[in-house]
């Protein structure tokens, strides 16, 4: 079908004027693959002489653009059907931030899911520690404890080298006990934030010998939600974990970066995947 009329708005859209559209098919001020699918909206319309809503796309130096077009059935005198009109009204900008919300709630969900996975194997870690380490130091104490209870009469040299090393042993699950607390929710990141639980983390498995950790970051000592510094540490840890014990890496960077309103989290290292 031929143009009948045409506004100002729609042929700035299609960089042209309206006296320039009178007149001409479609094909003349539109690419014919797009030109084709607005005239099947059109038959769509006047086969079922009602008004029907469509999403229609055009091009330009811009990109793509999107419009909710409005078309309905034009009717003559005599109630015949002598053409299609459309209202269009360009949804481009709110497609886009549809569509950013969209990617937005998918790495939301990603990451929530990631907490959810980390929770669950710090408490297997948690559990493992518990009964491995922390139950095999009070099984000691306990026999320790026993022996200078045993010698406290009859040996009582004896008995306070147990009382000694008995101390020392309860010196050792204190230790462990406040790791594993330091490691469930370090004391840093409430007191001092993210950055600095970061680093103390860090520092932590640098003093073990680990391969190089380095930290990237322009967010200083930024404060933001508890529960989002809890997930990016959790998340951090997580990562390095993964590429300490599975990739074999050797060299690890952590990049925590706020842009454009975000934060922007990525671990990346040379490891050779798992």
């Amino acid at each position: 079908g031929r143009c009948l009329i045409a506004n100002r708005q729609v042929a700035a859209a299609l960089h042209t004027t309206p006296g320039a559209m009178l007149g001409k098919m479609r094909e003349q001020f539109m690419p014919e693959e797009t030109a084709s699918a607005h005239f099947a909206n059109d038959q769509v319309v006047a086969r079922s002489e009602q008004p029907v809503t469509f999403e229609e796309i055009t091009e330009d130096e811009g990109g793509v653009q999107i419009y909710s077009s409005m078309k309905f059935p034009l009717y003559d005198a005599d109630g015949r059907l002598v053409a299609v009109g459309g209202l269009s009204s360009n949804i481009t900008a709110q497609r886009a931030a549809e569509t950013a919300q969209q990617h937005s709630e998918r790495q939301i969900g990603m990451m929530a899911q990631k907490c959810v996975e980390i929770q669950e194997q710090e408490r297997a870690n948690l559990s493992r520690e518990l009964h491995d380490e922390i139950g095999q130091m009070m099984t000691v104490l306990k026999l320790s404890l026993t022996q200078a209870n045993r010698k406290a009469f009859a040996d009582p040299a004896s008995a306070v080298e147990a009382i000694n090393y008995s101390m020392k042993i309860a010196d050792e699950v204190i230790g462990s006990m406040r790791n594993i607390a330091r490691r469930l929710r370090p004391p840093q990141l409430d007191d001092l934030g993210l950055m600095a639980s970061l680093r103390w983390h860090v520092d932590r498995l640098a003093a073990q010998s680990v391969p190089t950790i380095l930290l990237h970051e322009n967010i200083g000592n930024a404060r933001f939600e508890p529960n989002l510094e809890l997930a990016c540490f959790r998340v951090v840890q997580e990562a390095i974990s993964n590429a300490l014990r599975h990739a074999q890496a050797e060299f690890i960077c952590v990049v925590l970066v706020r842009l454009h309103g975000q934060l922007e989290l990525s671990v990346l290292d040379d490891g050779n995947g798992f």
